[in-house]
């Protein structure tokens, strides 16, 4: 294997994961087989070996398939063990409490802002968000507020982001 070459297995299984994530409702297999571009036979091996470990889950017909429980556990790992999350919890809080409006934390992930903690609002209506969610930072106040104050401005022209 040569640097910087993907494994093809890791790729595809991978490219499973996101295309899963990105989805609001289960998938059929050749839903995903055409979607990702990956052979029928390819994909259920993956798909049944990433439900083996957890990864994926299907409906009671096992036809369907969506993120499992794994994916979970794996997101939350990874907002338990940044730094940021834990150091800004009080300053959310106070916030939130102070101008009872929802408040977050988030940063940037290429022309997108991924939220990894929020307060809610104390009004009825509210704004959604999600932790873990991804919207494109132009779209929204915190994406605006990082975008701002990126370091390399001319770096943010290189993004994909709509006129």
């Amino acid at each position: 294997m040569t640097p910087g070459q993907p494994v093809k297995s890791a790729d595809r299984t991978l490219e499973v994961l996101e295309a899963l994530a990105a989805s609001p409702t289960r998938r059929s297999l050749v839903e995903l087989s055409r979607a990702l571009d990956i052979p029928k036979s390819s994909l259920h091996g993956i798909l049944h070996t990433m439900a083996r470990r957890g990864w994926v889950e299907t409906d009671p017909t096992g036809t369907r398939f969506g993120l499992g429980v794994r994916a979970l556990e794996v997101g939350a790992a990874y907002l338990d063990a940044d730094d940021a999350v834990g150091l800004v919890s009080g300053v959310l809080d106070d916030l939130s409490r102070q101008f009872g409006e929802a408040t977050h934390l988030g940063r940037l992930d290429g022309p997108d802002v991924v939220y990894l903690a929020k307060r809610e609002s104390v009004h009825r209506l509210r704004l959604y968000s999600a932790i873990g969610r991804k919207l494109p930072a132009h779209a929204t106040a915190l994406g605006k507020a990082l975008l701002a104050r990126h370091p390399d401005p001319d770096d943010q022209l290189r993004w994909p982001l709509p006129g």
